[in-house]
């Protein structure tokens, strides 16, 4: 028996349809039902075939992980999924093989799917640290056998948890605002950033890994200096901060964007973007940095 994350969609927008069809279910719809595929070698031409435009990198760890739903996962085995917007975590045993189903299912569209057997709710804290460091990665299918004692002590009772039941249900504002990001747990960092200036909090973070030497930070244009390495040598870069690459337009004069070599964001939305300035997109990067 093994024990796997499997995440209901971006932010868990899916979670309810998990829970109420007894069930987790992951995208790449494009990939029709490919029982006939005895190996990883070959669902990979196919996964190529149908998202040519993926990068290597994207190629590489979506292949992984649709493999693994495919293949890997099997009856018996221990499903967990969160549900970010409440921080709890359902624990779930799976109950059937691969299907590919055509009819989306409430508000999901995502055709691959495996039946679950729901065991228990939890609240998230119910874990060590060592656990909620594990769930804190961003890919979608995981293997967490590294914490199966956790696991099966908190499915026997022998470890509490805290009940999720309790939870008081507060009725919505009329015009509800967005206090915090999607859910992100990455050193300290509970999630993603909405702002600029999480954005650098995030990058201060992840710049020496990255192989960029920061010379100083300043009030004025650009917002920071630095060094990076191409080949075996350093060079002077400028960098400035943003939450979508988009608002570096919006700021800045076009006169003045040559000042600039490279932008770290968020989320790279400017498709206008100049060749000669580098982006930095850290949503897309930090999955590199979890483990």
């Amino acid at each position: 028996m093994h024990y796997w994350m499997i995440r209901a969609g971006e932010s868990g927008k899916y979670f309810d349809e998990f829970i109420k069809y007894d069930l987790v279910a992951i995208g790449w719809n494009k990939i029709r039902n490919p029982k006939s595929i005895s190996n990883k070698t070959e669902f990979a031409k196919l996964y190529k075939r149908v998202y040519p435009k993926d990068s290597a990198i994207s190629s590489s760890i979506n292949i992984g992980q649709f493999w693994t739903f495919f293949k890997e996962i099997e009856k018996g085995d221990i499903i967990l999924t969160p549900n970010p917007l409440t921080r709890t975590i359902y624990i779930g045993k799976v109950k059937s093989d691969y299907q590919y189903d055509k009819k989306p299912l409430g508000d999901m569209d995502y055709r691959n799917r495996r039946k679950v057997m729901w065991l228990k709710e939890v609240s998230r804290d119910s874990f060590s640290q060592d656990v909620k460091n594990s769930l804190g990665s961003l890919m979608t299918v995981f293997n967490i056998d590294k914490h199966a004692d956790e696991i099966e002590n908190i499915l026997s009772g022998k470890m509490a948890g805290i009940s999720a039941k309790g939870r008081i249900k507060f009725p919505p504002k009329p015009k509800e605002e967005v206090a915090i990001g999607e859910p992100l747990d990455f050193e300290g960092l509970t999630n993603a950033p909405m702002e600029e200036n999480g954005v650098i909090f995030l990058f201060g973070k992840l710049h020496e890994r990255m192989g960029i030497r920061i010379k100083a930070i300043r009030k004025g244009f650009p917002d920071a200096v630095a060094e990076v390495w191409v080949k075996d040598r350093l060079y002077p870069r400028t960098i400035e901060f943003e939450y979508k690459s988009s608002n570096f337009a919006l700021h800045h004069k076009k006169e003045d964007w040559s000042k600039c070599d490279i932008i770290v964001c968020w989320e790279h939305d400017w498709k206008e973007c100049p060749e000669n300035i580098f982006v930095i997109e850290l949503k897309k990067e930090i999955p590199n940095y979890i483990s």
